[in-house]
Protein backbone atom coordinates (compact mmCIF):
# COMPACT_ATOMS: atom_id res chain seq x y z
CA UNK A 1 0.00 0.00 0.00
CA UNK A 2 1.42 3.12 -0.96
CA UNK A 3 0.79 6.49 0.60
CA UNK A 4 0.33 9.85 -1.16
CA UNK A 5 1.64 12.75 0.27
CA UNK A 6 -0.50 15.81 -0.17
CA UNK A 7 2.31 18.80 -0.31
CA UNK A 8 -0.19 21.50 -1.24
CA UNK A 9 -0.93 23.05 2.36
CA UNK A 10 3.14 23.22 2.37
CA UNK A 11 2.99 25.04 -1.50
CA UNK A 12 -0.05 27.25 -0.52
CA UNK A 13 1.78 28.85 2.11
CA UNK A 14 5.04 29.32 1.23
CA UNK A 15 4.06 30.90 -2.33
CA UNK A 16 1.49 32.72 -0.97
CA UNK A 17 4.30 34.38 1.74
CA UNK A 18 6.42 34.85 -1.06
CA UNK A 19 3.43 36.74 -2.96
CA UNK A 20 4.24 39.47 -0.35
CA UNK A 21 7.36 41.85 -0.40
CA UNK A 22 7.45 41.90 3.22
CA UNK A 23 7.70 38.23 3.36
CA UNK A 24 10.47 38.47 0.58
CA UNK A 25 12.45 40.77 2.88
CA UNK A 26 11.87 38.41 5.72
CA UNK A 27 14.40 36.21 8.06
CA UNK A 28 11.43 33.98 9.12
CA UNK A 29 11.30 33.54 5.43
CA UNK A 30 14.77 33.38 4.67
CA UNK A 31 15.12 30.79 7.73
CA UNK A 32 12.51 28.48 6.21
CA UNK A 33 14.28 28.18 3.04
CA UNK A 34 17.45 27.31 4.01
CA UNK A 35 15.79 24.50 6.48
CA UNK A 36 13.97 23.45 3.84
CA UNK A 37 16.89 22.87 1.18
CA UNK A 38 18.97 21.43 3.87
CA UNK A 39 16.32 18.95 5.04
CA UNK A 40 15.94 18.28 0.96
CA UNK A 41 17.82 15.39 0.65
CA UNK A 42 16.46 13.45 3.78
CA UNK A 43 12.86 13.71 2.77
CA UNK A 44 12.23 11.68 -0.09
CA UNK A 45 9.19 14.07 -1.14
CA UNK A 46 7.81 13.75 -4.79
CA UNK A 47 9.40 14.95 -7.50
CA UNK A 48 9.61 19.06 -8.07
CA UNK A 49 9.98 20.19 -4.07
CA UNK A 50 13.35 20.82 -4.60
CA UNK A 51 13.04 23.01 -8.45
CA UNK A 52 9.93 25.04 -6.45
CA UNK A 53 12.33 25.69 -3.44
CA UNK A 54 15.12 26.87 -5.03
CA UNK A 55 12.85 29.03 -7.23
CA UNK A 56 11.53 30.55 -3.87
CA UNK A 57 14.83 31.24 -3.09
CA UNK A 58 15.33 33.57 -6.06
CA UNK A 59 13.18 35.25 -5.29
CA UNK A 60 14.19 36.35 -1.80
CA UNK A 61 15.34 39.69 -0.95
CA UNK A 62 17.61 41.01 0.93
CA UNK A 63 16.41 40.28 4.30
CA UNK A 64 15.31 43.52 6.21
CA UNK A 65 14.09 42.46 9.72
CA UNK A 66 14.19 39.26 11.52
CA UNK A 67 10.42 38.83 12.37
CA UNK A 68 7.44 40.88 11.66
CA UNK A 69 5.63 39.18 14.43
CA UNK A 70 2.61 37.99 11.61
CA UNK A 71 -0.79 37.24 12.67
CA UNK A 72 -0.09 34.73 10.25
CA UNK A 73 3.38 33.54 9.08
CA UNK A 74 3.34 31.89 6.32
CA UNK A 75 6.85 30.40 6.25
CA UNK A 76 5.95 29.13 10.02
CA UNK A 77 2.79 27.84 8.88
CA UNK A 78 4.33 25.99 6.05
CA UNK A 79 6.90 24.31 8.37
CA UNK A 80 4.29 22.97 10.28
CA UNK A 81 2.60 21.57 7.15
CA UNK A 82 6.27 20.01 6.76
CA UNK A 83 6.80 18.82 9.90
CA UNK A 84 2.63 17.00 9.28
CA UNK A 85 3.85 14.64 6.37
CA UNK A 86 7.56 14.30 7.37
CA UNK A 87 7.72 14.82 11.37
CA UNK A 88 11.11 12.99 12.00
CA UNK A 89 13.06 14.19 8.90
CA UNK A 90 11.52 18.18 8.76
CA UNK A 91 12.39 18.70 12.50
CA UNK A 92 15.64 19.74 12.26
CA UNK A 93 14.52 22.28 9.46
CA UNK A 94 12.52 24.27 11.32
CA UNK A 95 13.31 27.42 11.94
CA UNK A 96 10.68 29.83 12.63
Amino acid sequence: MSVTLDLAPVLAEFEAGLAQTKCRQCGCMQGALTGLSAALPSLAAPGGLAERVAAWAALMQPVRYACLGCAHCYPAAGQNALAELFPAAAAPALSC
